[in-house]
């Protein structure tokens, strides 16, 4: 009985963890900026810089999305994740990047972030790129959050992604 209890426990773990990420075509959508599956929806989001950030704050895009105020701001030099109305230290995000170099909390790119809507089925998630760095020969790689809408729990649900191999010794 006790092994039965355990497996059941393992499982229901791993579906709601499993649930609770988003889908492949939602991520593929984002990081590829278009529609990858039948049935994914791919919008564009319209930001700009806030006319006057947040104490502390400077660089803050924000966008509205059903009502509230999403995007990211640095604030006392820390990265921030605008997520309906309220600041998300962009560094707590989960971290999915295939290179330990690369996580989450590093600074937005200001001229080349995008945001877009990105919905499939019950799933809706709006997605911020930025590429890791400005300028130079890294500034081709695209790191990209996806951050799911209608959340009811106090933490949201956001997830960072960084999903290129880079060679750093070229």
């Amino acid at each position: 009985m006790q092994l039965i209890r355990f497996f059941a426990g393992v499982w229901g773990v791993y579906a709601v963890s499993s649930l609770a990420s988003p889908s492949a075509d939602i991520v593929e959508s984002c990081r590829k900026m278009k529609v990858v599956s039948q049935g994914v929806q791919v919008e564009d989001v319209v930001s700009g810089f806030a006319k006057k950030a947040a104490a502390g704050c400077e660089n803050q895009l924000e966008a509205k999305v059903d009502g509230k105020i999403y995007g990211y701001s640095t604030c006392n030099s820390q990265q921030y994740l605008i997520v309906s109305n309220k600041f998300f230290l962009a560094s707590q995000a989960i971290n999915h990047s295939i290179d330990k170099n690369i996580v989450p909390g590093n600074t937005f790119s200001g001229s080349s972030t995008t945001l877009l809507n990105v919905k499939k089925g019950s799933e809706s998630y709006l997605c911020i790129i930025s590429p890791i760095f400005d300028s130079g020969k890294w500034n081709n790689y695209l790191t990209f959050y996806l951050i799911k809408h209608g959340q009811s729990s106090i933490t949201p649900e956001v997830d960072f992604y960084f999903i290129d191999k880079i060679d750093w010794d070229k």
